[in-house]
């Protein structure tokens, strides 16, 4: 988008994908990925790629982990909701 991002930014994108990693419970081992700005960046390009671009693979493994949270749900839920 052409969008400058400033030194300030860029560590504020960082911080902000580190605190919602551990807030989700991602160890602090797997968070290193997020050391660098560029880093980041391209994680979440691939993040934003299999996302709005789904492989079968990936189709199968959000069918299987939504089939899963209805199967152990404590919630008397349909699996369409």
């Amino acid at each position: 988008m052409n969008i400058p991002v400033t030194d300030d930014d860029k560590r504020a994108y960082l911080h902000l994908w580190r605190y919602i990693g551990w807030l989700i419970g991602i160890e602090d081992e797997h968070l290193t990925y997020l050391h660098s700005y560029r880093s980041a960046r391209t994680i979440s390009e691939s993040i934003f790629y299999h996302f709005y671009f789904p492989s079968s693979i990936s189709k199968h493994m959000a069918h299987h982990s939504l089939m899963a949270s209805y199967v152990y749900s404590r919630l008397p839920l349909s699996f369409q909701f």
